[in-house]
């Protein structure tokens, strides 16, 4: 009877910590993957930040290329960083 309690016992202890393993790993998974639609221009940062795959994706709006040209980002994910009046778009200024 002692050997049966012992192995319930060694049974239980172990299904719960595999179980607090899985839900700590997995929520930590999921708290990572970007889902969001929006797309976020920071106008004093000069950065756009949005969504694609699931990988969160922080981009330069404007810059200057090696030749010396100065070069402006105009779209982003097929909406135009100069549309105020798209729902997507979040403008930080």
């Amino acid at each position: 009877m002692k050997k049966v309690l012992l192995v319930l016992l060694i049974l239980v202890m172990g299904t719960l910590s595999f179980a607090k393993g899985k839900t700590r790993k997995s929520g930590g998974h999921k708290a990572k993957a970007c889902t969001s639609d929006k797309i976020i221009h920071d106008v004093n940062k000069e950065t756009v930040t949005y969504c694609k795959n699931g990988k969160k994706i922080v981009e330069r709006t404007e810059g200057t290329g090696i030749d010396g040209d100065d070069w402006q980002l105009e779209e982003v994910d097929g909406v135009s960083l100069f549309d105020e009046s798209n729902p997507r778009l979040i403008i930080i200024r």
